[in-house]
């Protein structure tokens, strides 16, 4: 049930940036994140890169 209630508040945050910004732009911001955060775990040192990445990765899936 949780992760229901973030999915549709992380989704109904998107769509309305969505219609401020242009959806091709958003698209291509959550591509760009979802690059960045699978980079930085296959080129991770630390354990606190490891969390910060997947915490990216994890924020940008669920659009």
């Amino acid at each position: 049930m949780l992760f229901l209630l973030s999915f549709v508040a992380i989704l109904l945050l998107y769509a309305r940036i969505g219609d401020i910004f242009g959806r091709g732009w958003l698209f291509f911001t959550i591509i760009a994140l979802l690059i960045l955060g699978s980079e930085m775990c296959g080129g991770l040192f630390t354990m606190g890169i490891l969390i910060t990445s997947r915490t990216i990765l994890i924020a940008y899936r669920r659009t």
